[in-house]
Formats: C-alpha cells, structure tokens, sequence
C-alpha cells in the first residue's frame, strides 16, 4: 500500500509537471507568434515611413526648385520683399547659397536680407513665446483680489558691496572689477523690475478690486518679452532704413543701374516689398532731383572758377 501511493504521488507529481511544461510551451509558442506578427508589423511601418521620407524628399525638391527659380527671378515679392523666400528655406531646413539670389542685388543687399530674415524670424518666435506665456497666465486667474507688491529693495547689499570693495585690501584689482560689474548688474536689473512694476500699476489702476491672483515673475517675464519685442521691431525698422538709404545712394551716386543692370523699383521691392516700395520711390526721386541740382551748381562753380584763370 505505502508502495502505491509513493507510486501515486510521483505521477501525479509528473502529470503535474507535464502540464505545467505543455502550458509554458503554449505561452511560450503565443509570445514567438505575437513576436513574428509584431515584426511583419513593424516591418511594414518601416516600408510606409521609408515611403513618407521619399516622398517627403520629393515634395522638399520640388518646392526647393520652385523657391530657388522664384528667388533667383526676384519678381514675387509680395508684401515683404524676397525675405519671405528666404525664411521658408530655413523652414525646411535647407541653406541660401549664394547662387540662388537674383544677380541685381549685390552683396549687401544680399547680407541684408539674411540679416532682414534672422531678426523676424526672431520676433516671430518672441510673439509666440509671449502668446504661449499669456495662455498660461489666463489659466492660474483667480476670482481673489490681489495687491502688486513692489521689488525689494537692495539697499543693504549694495552697501555691504561697497564695503567689501573699499575695506578688503586683500581683494586683487581683477576681483574688485568683477564686484563692481556684478554690483552695476544687479541695480540695471532692479531698476528694470522697478520701471515694469510702475507700468503695471498704472495699467491695473482703478481695478484693485477686481484684479486677479497673478504670478509676478510671469508677469515681468511677459513684460520683458514685450520689451524685447518692441526691441527687435526697432531693430527691423532700423535695418530696412539703413539698407534703404545705402541702395538710393548707390543708385544715385555709384551707377548701380548700369553695373548690375536693373532699376530702382526691382530692387526696392525685392528688399522691402511692394507696398512699401512706392513710399520709398518718391522719396528717391526727391533725392535724385536734390543731387542733380547740387552738381549742377558745383559744376557751374567750378566754370566760373576756371574763366577766372583764363588769360
């Protein structure tokens, strides 16, 4: 009897261990399948992403022969002048040679428009992270009043600096320059935060009451990023007007038509636009009529000069 049951206990101990080992098998049959259908899957997202890339390749290409053709031709400049091209080959992540500018502009005005294209680019990019900042800060908005507390002063670190500079005798030249920056940093910086917290004030006056829980540091971050705008528009502005005034000089006083074959009206819009073009046209033949009325007069002068001498 105890010879049948040891017997028993070790078939049972193997039907045991012959289903546990057939159910493995099983599982381990279901993962190799769920693996070779997981890799003729990625196999053909693999086959469509080589397809996308292809045919992405070929529209970059197509459009990058269109953008080349256009600005090379330097007649579509819509509102904005030739710039516009410009951008939307960094968009794709290409580079301007030089090759694909129109041969009227010549190298400033192509260094210009590279210039032209970075600073709106940049403005661009300040907009949306304004825009972006803005969204944020709606959402944190509260129904609770808030009062706008004014930056801390500095004060008593500028006096501790000032103390640290004039009395440590050990302190080198060098080190006493670089507290001196960090010092002048540091008021520059409290100075801003000072002139950012009037504006507030003045914008939020008369609505304490209803004015909502806001972040002050996102506040001044926004307050900032206007300023930065604003910034860069000047430096836009200042951009074009420089370029603007050299191209009229040079047509005026250097024969650029002649060299390069073109007219003032073709450059103008390829550098500022269309519209914008016009404005400055008069302006050009203003300047034009006023130059050759001075050299009218040098010349007539300088006539009058020689018969003097004339014996």
């Amino acid at each position: 009897m105890e010879i049948f049951e040891k017997n028993l206990k070790k078939t049972n101990k193997k039907k045991k261990y012959d289903n546990f080992r057939k159910e493995q098998e099983e599982k381990m049959n279901e993962l190799i399948e769920e693996k070779k259908k997981n890799e003729k899957e990625i196999n053909l997202i693999e086959i469509d992403i080589d397809k996308l890339k292809k045919e992405e390749k070929v529209i970059i290409d197509k459009l990058m022969m269109s953008y080349k053709e256009t600005l090379f031709k330097g007649k579509n400049v819509k509102n904005e002048g030739l710039v516009w091209i410009v951008k939307a080959i960094w968009n794709l992540g290409e580079n301007v040679p030089m090759s694909f500018m129109p041969n009227f502009l010549d190298c400033e005005s192509v260094d210009y428009l590279f210039k032209l294209a970075k600073k709106q680019n940049a403005l661009e990019a300040l907009i949306k992270k304004r825009l972006e900042d803005k969204i944020k800060l709606k959402k944190k908005v509260s129904s609770k009043s808030y009062h706008l507390k004014p930056p801390e002063d500095n004060e008593d670190n500028e006096d501790k600096t000032n103390e640290i500079i004039n009395n440590n005798k050990s302190l080198s030249v060098k080190a006493k320059l670089i507290l001196r920056f960090q010092k002048e940093t540091k008021l520059l910086e409290n100075s801003r935060k000072k002139d950012i917290y009037r504006d507030l004030v003045k914008k939020f006056k008369g609505r304490e009451n209803k004015f909502e829980i806001i972040n002050m540091p996102e506040l001044f971050m926004i307050k900032d990023l206007e300023n930065q705008i604003e910034k860069t528009r000047e430096e836009i502005s200042e951009l074009k007007k420089n370029e603007i005034n050299r191209i009229i000089k040079c047509f005026i006083e250097k024969n650029y038509e002649n060299i390069y074959h073109t007219n003032i009206e073709t450059v103008l819009a390829a550098l500022i636009g269309a519209d914008e073009k016009d404005t400055e046209i008069n302006r050009y033949n203003l300047a034009k009529k006023n130059y050759l009325a001075s050299m009218k007069q040098v010349r007539f002068y300088s006539h009058n000069n020689m018969n003097k001498y004339k014996y």
